[in-house]
């Protein structure tokens, strides 16, 4: 399987230099290789600058979910550190029996949503490429 590579049309790569972590299907102008739902693609601007890469979903008007602006690899470690990471957060807030322990977007995955109810975890799935890998958070 060859890396999906997405480039956008001029200008649509502003938005996700601030910090937004979407890619619409409208702001594409080429994509090469191979497009699978799911996967990963990476993303860069008209000018070939890499910007991110993250989530394919053709069947979505969010077509890429950005999951990182570096060249990290997206294996079970990735994962686990950014779940760690906004767990630590939350507890240095103080918070202890219930509060959200993973908030998608906002943590660095979107599509996952972890809750905690004293001693129990509720997991939501609301993207296709965690749907994909679940079995490395469930």
């Amino acid at each position: 399987m060859s890396i999906c590579k997405i480039t956008l049309k001029p200008k649509e790569e502003l938005r996700l230099l601030e910090g937004h972590p979407w890619v619409f299907s409208n702001e594409i102008d080429t994509i090469d290789g191979d497009i699978k739902s799911g996967e990963i693609a990476y993303v860069y601007s008209s000018k070939q600058v890499y910007i991110g890469k993250g989530f394919l979903n053709t069947a979505s008007k969010i077509f890429v979910r950005l999951l990182t602006r570096g060249d990290e690899t997206m294996d079970a470690a990735f994962f686990k550190h950014k779940i760690q990471k906004a767990n630590e957060s939350r507890l240095g807030l103080g918070y202890q029996n219930s509060y959200r322990a993973f908030f998608g977007e906002a943590d660095g995955i979107p599509g996952l949503i972890v809750d905690k109810y004293g001693d129990y975890l509720s997991v939501q799935i609301l993207s296709l490429g965690i749907d994909l890998r679940k079995d490395m958070f469930i």
